[in-house]
């Protein structure tokens, strides 16, 4: 969970940067802007594909747990 508030704080802080662009031309706000929108991306496809791989070890148990029921 912690990681899903530091993902979401770093995306609003890259649009913040990214916000601050807009009418000036600050390559150092545009470098950590698109490098917080990069990580927080990275940091949120993570979160997801962990998220799937924990269902798909519970879908695993309950059909072992399945299985086991029908054998005895």
């Amino acid at each position: 969970m912690g990681r899903w508030i530091v993902a979401t704080i770093a995306f609003v802080t890259s649009f913040f940067f990214m916000h601050m662009l807009v009418g000036e031309n600050d390559s150092l706000s545009m470098l950590v802007g698109i490098s917080l929108l990069f990580a927080s991306s990275i940091v949120i496809i993570m979160n997801q594909y962990e998220l799937l791989g924990y269902h798909r070890k519970q879908e695993r148990a309950k059909m072992r747990e399945i299985r086991n029921n029908l054998k005895s």
